[in-house]
C-alpha cells in the first residue's frame, strides 16, 4: 500500500508542479499575466454558432501558463451550448423515477438519482467555464480561472461520492459499504474546503488529489470488489469506463496541441455516466418486471 499510494504522490505532484509558479508570482506579475486575447475566426454575435470554427490558436491557462489545446474543453462545451446533457439527466431521472414508483416508495431511493444527475450535470456546467474561457468573448483571467478551477475540484469529488451511493444501495447497503459511503461524503466536504480556502497553494492541490485519488481506488475500487460477487458484477464495468480517463487525468499523457489527455478523461467520464445511467434504468426496469 505504501508503493501505490507513494505513486499515486509522484503522479499528483508531476501534474501540479506546473500550477506552483502561480504561488511565486507577485501581485505586478500576476497583472501581467492576464492574458487578454481576441478570438480568431470565430463568429461576434454568436461564438457558439455551429457553422463556426475554433481558432487554430488559443490562450493559454492563465494559473500556470500550460498551453491550451485546439479542442480542449470542446465536448463539455456543445453538451452545455446545446443543454443536450441536461436534458438527458433530467430524462434519466423522470424514468428512474417512474420505474422507482413501483419498486420502492421511499424518498431515498429517486433522491440517489437525482444527486448523480446533478453531479454530472455541474461537472458539464464547470467544465466549460473553466476551459472555454477565449469561445465565450471574454479575457483568460487568473481570478475567473481560479473562481471554476475549485469548483471543478468539487465536482470531480460529487461524482465520486453520487456513484459511490446509488450502487451500494443498488447492491444492497452493507456496514462495510455505509461506512464507505460516509467516508465519501466527509471526502467531498474535505475536498471542497480545500478547494475553496486552500487551493491554489500547493498543499491544496496535492491534498484535493490525494483525497479523490482515495475516493476512487480506495472507495470505489471496494465497492467494485463487492460488486463482482453479486448477481450485479457487470455493473463493475462502470468503473472501468470511468478507470482510463483517471488515469490519463493522473499521468498528463498523452500530450496533443489538439486533443490531449484532459480530452480523453472527459470522454471516459462521460461514458462512465452513461454506462451507470443506462444500467441503472435497465436495473429498475427488471426489478418492475418481476414485481
Amino acid at each position: 500500500m505504501r508503493k501505490i499510494f507513494a505513486l499515486l504522490l509522484f503522479l499528483i505532484e508531476n501534474q501540479t508542479n506546473a500550477l506552483i509558479l502561480q504561488e511565486r508570482l507577485t501581485r505586478g506579475e500576476r497583472k501581467k499575466n492576464i492574458i487578454r486575447w481576441r478570438r480568431r475566426d470565430i463568429a461576434v454575435k454568436n461564438v457558439y454558432a455551429t457553422e463556426t470554427t475554433i481558432s487554430e490558436e488559443r490562450p493559454p491557462y492563465a494559473l500556470s501558463g500550460l498551453p491550451r489545446p485546439k479542442l480542449r474543453g470542446a465536448v463539455m462545451g456543445y453538451l452545455h451550448r446545446t443543454k443536450l446533457w441536461y436534458f438527458l439527466a433530467f430524462g434519466y431521472v423522470i424514468a428512474a423515477c417512474s420505474l422507482l414508483s413501483v419498486t420502492d416508495n421511499t424518498i431515498f431511493a429517486p433522491l440517489l438519482r437525482i444527486f448523480a444527475a446533478s453531479a454530472s450535470s455541474a461537472s458539464v456546467l464547470i467544465s466549460d467555464g473553466y476551459h472555454n474561457p477565449d469561445l465565450r468573448g471574454g479575457s483568460v483571467e487568473a481570478s475567473e480561472e481560479l473562481f471554476w478551477l475549485r469548483w471543478d475540484y468539487v465536482s470531480i469529488s460529487l461524482i465520486l461520492s453520487t456513484n459511490l451511493w446509488l450502487w451500494s444501495a443498488n447492491i444492497g447497503f452493507t456496514t462495510l459499504l455505509a461506512f464507505g459511503a460516509a467516508l465519501s461524503l466527509l471526502s467531498t466536504f474535505a475536498v471542497s474546503y480545500a478547494s475553496l480556502k486552500i487551493v491554489p497553494r500547493r498543499k491544496g492541490h496535492i491534498f484535493v488529489k490525494l483525497t479523490l485519488a482515495f475516493q476512487f481506488v480506495a472507495l470505489l475500487g471496494f465497492l467494485v470488489s463487492k460488486t463482482i460477487t453479486t448477481p450485479l458484477w457487470l455493473c463493475s464495468a462502470i468503473y472501468f469506463c470511468y478507470l482510463p480517463g483517471f488515469l490519463l487525468y493522473a499521468t498528463k499523457r498523452p500530450r496533443n496541441k489538439i486533443w490531449g489527455y484532459h480530452e480523453y478523461f472527459h470522454s471516459s467520464v462521460l461514458l462512465g455516466h452513461l454506462v451507470s445511467m443506462s444500467f441503472d434504468l435497465g436495473l429498475l426496469s427488471y426489478r418492475a418486471k418481476i414485481l
